[in-house]
């Protein structure tokens, strides 16, 4: 990504708020990072298709591109160069027969967790007025809708080579992979209990309500039709 030149933004100075949800988000990307990368290897082992392959190298880049422009937003709004501490524990897919555990994660990862980010991010990006910020956001929004196509396109993928109780078991997980999404948006642990600023929404964060509002309307109108069409739920 080319520098951006924020020198001419007439901005207020980042609160706390602004640099705690920058900081979280390179975290967020590093973990996507490592968690795709972790999928990667399961679909070489499970002989997946050659294009589904290079698909989630490409995310597994893109994550890393994303933690790393994050980082340039997080420096803009006062953060130091210090390393940010990481969950090593949190970087790989949980454990399982191999087949239901890639199934499961890109179930609740990508289909679920991919979906959702794309509205929300679109949303930052309404908000974002800080050049730095915005160019960051549009980086991310264009790669989420690639990364959310991906998912579905590998369920499907996946599900031809599932027997009918892994289907079943599947079934089952997908409403608590759902409400997953309501608990991590809905609630938004990033932000602070009380309202942000317009300030702070300048910089690419969202209200509290939005994420609830965003993530409802995600799940019902894209989540639920999708997995109904697919006979999941």
């Amino acid at each position: 990504m080319p520098p951006v030149d924020t020198s001419a933004a007439k901005l207020p100075k980042a609160s706390q708020h602004v640099l705690r949800e920058w900081q979280n988000r390179i975290a967020a990307e590093y973990y996507s990072a490592a968690l795709t990368a972790d999928l990667l290897h399961n679909l070489i082992v499970l002989g997946v298709s050659p294009d589904t392959l290079a698909d989630c190298q490409r995310i597994v880049s893109d994550e890393l591109n994303h933690a790393e422009i994050s980082r340039e937003v997080a420096l803009a709004a006062g953060a130091t160069s210090a390393a940010l501490a990481l969950d090593g524990s949190r970087m790989s897919l949980a454990p399982g027969p191999l087949l239901e555990r890639t199934l499961f994660h890109v179930s609740e990862f990508f289909c679920c967790g991919e979906t959702v980010a794309r509205p929300l991010f679109r949303a930052m990006l309404t908000n974002a007025q800080h050049p730095i910020a915005q160019t960051t956001i549009e980086v991310i929004v264009k790669d989420e809708a690639r990364h959310s196509s991906f998912g579905w396109q590998l369920l499907d993928e996946l599900l031809e080579r599932v027997d009918e109780p892994l289907r079943l078991s599947l079934c089952e997980r997908i409403p608590s992979h759902i409400e997953r999404m309501r608990n991590m948006y809905g609630e938004n642990p990033a932000v602070a209990p009380h309202s942000i600023t317009p300030a702070d929404l300048k910089w690419g964060l969202l209200e509290r309500e939005s994420y609830t509002k965003i993530t409802e309307q995600c799940i019902v109108k894209t989540l639920l039709p999708n997995y109904a069409k697919r006979g999941l739920l």
